[in-house]
Order: C-alpha cells, then structure tokens, then sequence
C-alpha cells in the first residue's frame, strides 16, 4: 500500500525536477508579463463589446443583465474568431443552463 502511494510522488518528484527550467519560465513569464496579458484581455473585450447590435439584438452579456423571463425569446449575436477556411463548416450550437450560456459548442457539418 505504501508503495501505491510513493509511485505518484516519485513520478511527480522526477517531472519536477526534469523540468524545473520550463516551470521557472512560465512563472516569470506570468510575473512579467501578466499586466500586459490583462491588458490586452481587456482591450479585445471592450472591443468586442462596444460593435453595436442592430435594433433588438443583444450580446450575451447584454442578455445576462436583461432581466429576461423563462420563456422569453432573444435575439442574440456574438463574435467569433474561427479559422477561414472553417467558416462554411461551423454551425454554432448554445446549450442553456439557468440564465446563462451553459456551453458553446461548434458542431462540423458533414460534408
């Protein structure tokens, strides 16, 4: 029994130290450049946010906050970035769950 323990802590041991130089990097490369990440994240959100809808169409942050009912119908609209030559392929599926987008799923058609 002992020994069913000590493996996973051995192999965790021998990972750790076989790749300690890669660990240490990505920790300084969050240390310095998390701002600049967040930065970014932030600026490509408001971007996104700030394309006005057409009429009645929300986003789905919009719809979050709408105060819409159980049963109420939304039109929503939401951006993507999909590869190119995806585009004629992808047909966008949202499961709800409660209020909010439960999942986002992006089924291939069949060709």
């Amino acid at each position: 029994m002992l020994a069913d323990i000590a493996k996973p802590l051995g192999l965790t041991l021998e990972l750790w130290w076989r790749f300690w130089p890669q660990l240490v990097a990505m920790v300084l490369l969050g240390i310095l450049f998390g701002d600049l990440f967040m930065q970014v994240a932030a600026r490509a959100a408001f971007f996104s946010h700030t394309l006005k809808a057409p009429g009645d169409v929300q986003t789905c942050t919009s719809a979050i906050f709408s105060g819409a009912k159980s049963g109420d119908t939304l039109n929503l609209r939401e951006t993507f970035l999909v590869p190119k030559d995806a585009t004629k392929t992808i047909r966008p599926t949202v499961g709800l769950a409660s209020e909010r987008p439960h999942f986002l799923l992006f089924q291939l058609e069949k060709d």
